[in-house]
């Protein structure tokens, strides 16, 4: 997930919580929803910090090895140009999603 991303960060908690109702619960599935709950919860928090103060300041990246940069540099570098595409993907995925969704729950009824 975007580091930092309220969108993503919803947006995994909604389907993930959505394919536990319709899977039906388990023990796995609840502790993982909550999970995902909380980092929503974090991100929405640490998003209404000031972003001028030192405690916001992001740790330095590394760029020592190939992993490093794989890890750290490549997604800074990447994101501003798959943005635009992952939030149309990612509505659309949110829209069908829904649509099974109600589907699946209006045919059980």
């Amino acid at each position: 997930m975007r580091e930092g991303s309220r969108y993503a960060a919803g947006w995994a908690f909604a389907t993930y919580f959505g394919d536990m109702v319709i899977t039906g619960p388990h023990i796995v599935k609840i502790l993982l929803s909550a999970l995902l709950l909380s980092n929503f919860r974090a991100i929405w928090i640490a998003s209404c910090r000031k972003p001028d103060s030192q405690e916001s300041a992001p740790p330095p990246r590394w760029s020592e090895t190939w992993t490093d940069k794989f890890s750290d540099i490549w997604p800074t570098w990447l994101w501003p140009k798959l943005r635009i595409p992952y939030y149309v993907l990612s509505a659309a995925y949110l829209g069908l999603f829904a649509i099974g969704l109600v589907s699946i729950i209006l045919r059980h009824l």
